[in-house]
């Protein structure tokens, strides 16, 4: 048969892709049968996630013999951002990261980030008062996650160190009247 393949480009989304392709016969008749070589789900090797594919074409039909050739079939790097929470504290306070005050847009569905590395100026219990980035990187992938299908941004957040709060403790008195004044 003569066959017309077709290839797939497109960005990472968990799936499994194959090309596709048309092979016809004698008198135009199209030919059935499987295509193999060409099923990916990962961000390929090559230049912009390309992959270098051989596929062939076996027919169903012993009236024709399987076809083979090449094709250049992409997944490409799907956009992941991952952004610092906001934060607050209090002046003379310390403010301790656990690693997981962010927040993530464009993994795919099951797929996740388990931690990441966050840092502040304004951590520390001497930091005064006003704003602070939250600068974050360093992500590590859940199970199953690979980070080489995603382009990856980092986006810093803000810590807002606010002022002290006071300890007041009132003291009280006792006497006996006198006329003046007291507090």
């Amino acid at each position: 048969p003569t066959c017309t393949p077709t290839s797939y480009s497109l960005a990472y989304d968990g799936a499994s892709h194959s090309a596709s392709v048309v092979c016809t016969g004698i008198g135009g008749v199209v030919v059935a049968g499987t295509l193999s070589g060409t099923t990916h789900t990962n961000v390929g090797p090559g230049a912009g996630g390309a992959y270098s594919d051989h596929w062939t074409f076996t027919p169903t039909s012993p009236a024709y013999s399987s076809v083979s050739g090449d094709i250049t079939d992409t997944i490409s790097p799907a956009p992941l951002a991952i952004t610092a929470n906001n934060q607050t504290k209090p002046y003379g306070a310390t403010f301790i990261f656990a690693g997981t005050e962010f927040g993530t847009s464009g993994l795919v569905t099951g797929e996740s980030i388990t931690s990441a590395s966050l840092a502040s100026t304004g951590a520390g219990a001497a930091a005064t008062p006003g704003t602070y980035p939250i600068t974050i990187g360093s992500a590590v992938p859940g199970s199953g996650t690979d980070l080489a299908n995603y382009t990856v941004t980092y986006n810093n957040g803000v810590l807002t160190v606010g002022p002290a709060v006071p300890t007041c403790t009132p003291t009280s008195y006792s006497l006996a009247y006198d006329g003046a004044s007291h507090s």
